[in-house]
């Protein structure tokens, strides 16, 4: 399975590069994935897309290698990012990926996955869980061999946005009819003008016993500013870094049952 981390608000590079840090250290030592039995560590590639709200831009950059495997290169594009951003409002979505047996792997199968409907919207993904691929994959008419199954899940979203459905209801139907194990997902829909994220928490109940593993998390730095991220990283950042975000910052567990939230931004 998979970790993942989504910032959202005014760059605040001190607690930006305190996440990565975890990130890593948690994509190649895994506490909670041992606890609960899944995963030792994250080591089938990584990913992370930023958007400048301000300035209007964005960053993509894909890997199949481990994160721990480019440390320098993740901190290069924290570089980047940081010296390009000052106080600017931004998005950043990253994640990190265990395979499932069977699954593809390589860059391309790394998440986030972009998408850009007939209507130009571009759509971001990102995932941990599991979905019912052949089903969707038929919905949708793709060979599902070639495709993951969180890269089917969102074509699906993408599919369903230009047929014109609303993205809640979709979601929902995601959660209800295809999900296997859970559906804790980040989907970035970027209009331009209007920027709309969503971020969905469901656990099958059958796997309520690995609910500290999948279990996403909040923290709201101040009223501008907003971090989700999955267990094990709250746990590196408010158990083993204690000194540094845990003792201002307390992170709250979305709900495990049909939950989305949504934030919507404007540049």
């Amino acid at each position: 399975m998979c970790r993942i981390l989504l910032y959202v608000g005014r760059y605040r590079p001190e607690i930006v590069r305190e996440l990565f840090d975890s990130l890593i250290k948690v994509a190649e030592s895994d506490v909670i994935g041992v606890l609960s039995g899944i995963d030792e560590n994250h080591p089938d590639g990584w990913g992370l897309y930023y958007l400048n709200l301000s300035k209007k831009s964005k960053l993509m950059y894909k890997s199949g290698n481990a994160i721990f495997s480019e440390h320098s290169t993740c901190r290069d594009i924290l570089r980047v990012i940081e010296s390009y951003s000052r106080d600017d409002r931004c998005v950043i979505l990253a994640h990190v990926r265990a395979a499932s047996t069977g699954e593809p792997l390589g860059t391309e199968h790394s998440h986030p996955y972009t998408y850009l409907t007939r209507k130009g919207v571009e759509v971001v993904f990102a995932h941990n869980g599991a979905v019912y691929k052949d089903k969707l994959a038929e919905v949708i008419r793709v060979n599902p061999l070639k495709f993951t199954d969180s890269c089917i899940a969102g074509l699906y979203i993408a599919f369903k946005i230009e047929q014109g459905e609303p993205v809640p209801q979709v979601l929902k139907e995601l959660m209800r009819d295809y999900t296997k194990t859970a559906f804790m997902t980040v989907s970035i829909l970027n209009e331009g003008e209007n920027i709309q994220i969503y971020v969905t928490s469901h656990l099958v109940e059958r796997y309520s016993h690995r609910a500290s593993y999948y279990r996403l998390f909040r923290i709201d730095v101040d009223e501008q500013t907003r971090v989700y991220m999955s267990s094990s990283l709250a746990h590196h950042v408010h158990v083993l870094e204690e000194e540094k975000i845990a003792k201002r910052l307390p992170a709250t567990p979305l709900p495990l049952s049909f939950h989305v939230e949504k934030i919507e931004l404007t540049p």
